[in-house]
């Protein structure tokens, strides 16, 4: 909740700076455009939810190609990628920062069970969550 909360202020705080119009563009400016912005936030605001393109684009009130077309121009990556990859963020500095349990990490993040969670961690770094907690740890 700590988490959410601190990512969901500085969301504001950037988007309040890039308002002035003093920001060199790229993730930055994404963020600030109104569709992709708000998708960024809610993917940031709740990244346990089940979160398809076409509940992102509708939220945004997009079709589902021109919200992952301009999604991907914006920020780099596919929406889900960047879910993906947000989400795996998240677990690494729960990981790494805690003693929470992988059940509890992996439901926090969108994940049904620790397997799924431990199989799709292990496919994006390469290496186990509790091997990667000990590491980070020594």
């Amino acid at each position: 909740m700590k988490t959410s909360l601190a990512t969901l202020v500085l969301v504001q705080a950037l988007r309040a700076y890039m308002a002035s119009g003093e920001y060199a563009g790229g993730w930055l400016r994404a963020l600030s455009d109104a569709r992709v912005g708000s998708a960024l936030s809610m993917m940031h605001g709740s990244p346990e939810q089940r979160w398809t393109i076409e509940s992102l684009s509708s939220s945004v009130g997009m079709s589902r190609t021109a919200f992952a077309s301009r999604f991907r121009t914006m920020v780099g990556s596919a929406p889900l990628a960047y879910l993906h990859q947000w989400r795996m963020a998240i677990a690494m500095t729960a990981l790494k920062d805690s003693e929470e349990l992988l059940v509890s990490i992996a439901g926090r993040i969108g994940y049904l069970s620790d397997t799924a969670f431990s199989i799709a961690f292990k496919r994006a770094t390469g290496i186990s969550p509790g091997r990667y907690r000990m590491e980070q740890r020594r």
